[in-house]
């Protein structure tokens, strides 16, 4: 957990290193490596598979989302109030690129193909550690 961020951007990046581990081996572009490691949710316009499960998350975590927010906003299209899943699945993966565009190793292969090694993976974790 790191101290320097908030409960939304600390989920998001431990989403980020569960989300990692299982993309070992792929190779990505460093631009499109959050729409990689989300595009389940994406795709299905949900992340808890629940829209009831979305209002509380939102809840739980409606200050540091205006935090947020104020970072990506432009990005981010569904209201939170009438369409709770779409709006969290649209905030994490806002979040996910706007943190993994602060590390370094991403940088480095934003437009080009890198294969996701251990080493690799490891890199990012810790870059995203340090994020303040």
């Amino acid at each position: 957990m790191n101290d320097n961020l908030n409960s939304v951007e600390n989920f998001v990046i431990d989403e980020i290193k569960t989300r990692l581990d299982n993309l070992e081996g792929e190779i990505v572009y460093g631009c499109d490596l959050a729409h990689s490691l989300f595009w389940d949710c994406l795709a299905d316009c949900t992340f808890t598979y629940s829209t009831y499960g979305a209002i509380e998350w939102i809840k739980d975590n409606f200050e540091e989302i205006g935090e947020v927010l104020d970072d990506i906003s432009e990005n981010i299209t569904a209201n939170a109030f009438s369409q709770p899943e779409l709006f969290q699945v649209q905030l994490l993966y806002e979040t996910a690129l706007h943190l993994l565009s602060q590390c370094e190793t991403v940088d480095s292969f934003w437009d080009r193909e890198q294969e996701l090694s251990e080493e690799i993976i490891e890199k990012i974790s810790d870059e995203l550690d340090c994020i303040s």
